[in-house]
């Protein structure tokens, strides 16, 4: 079973592709509050972003492009914007974002008043594959 869980953690690698996709997850404490974040990619034009902590918000179908690694939120400047109005509201910004394809991470700093905060995100199938070690595997549809 170990030899399958392998298997399916390099296929998983492997399957790593030109931009973000999945969900991405991360946590971090600073000045003892808690900052929670996920982003959820939709489509390589969308994300699902959530934060968690000193300001919460909580935006769907956010659009972005990809510009190498970095990540360009289109409409973070935009008045009417999930992203903009909820960052606006609590005297924050995105400073930047980032995709590196070789961990398959995504680090967002964000900072609000006077302080800036770097959160990285791991992407959540890479932990679901260390779980599969050991575990035994049951197909998702009956081959007969």
């Amino acid at each position: 079973m170990v030899k399958f869980a392998s298997l399916c953690a390099l296929l998983l690698l492997s399957a790593a592709s030109a931009a973000p996709a999945g969900t991405y997850h991360g946590t971090k404490s600073v000045l003892g509050v808690v900052v929670d974040a996920t982003i959820v990619v939709d489509s390589a034009t969308a994300f699902d972003f959530a934060i968690t902590g000193p300001i919460t918000l909580n935006c769907k179908a956010e659009a972005y492009k990809m510009d190498g690694n970095t990540i360009d939120i289109t409409n973070a400047g935009t008045a009417g914007d999930c992203l903009h109005d909820a960052l606006k509201a609590n005297d924050a910004s995105v400073k930047s974002a980032t995709w590196d394809p070789t961990k398959d991470t995504v680090t967002v700093v964000v900072k609000v008043a006077i302080i800036s905060v770097t959160i990285e995100l791991d992407h959540q199938a890479f932990k679901a594959a260390g779980a599969l070690r050991g575990a035994v595997a049951k197909p998702a549809v009956k081959l007969e």
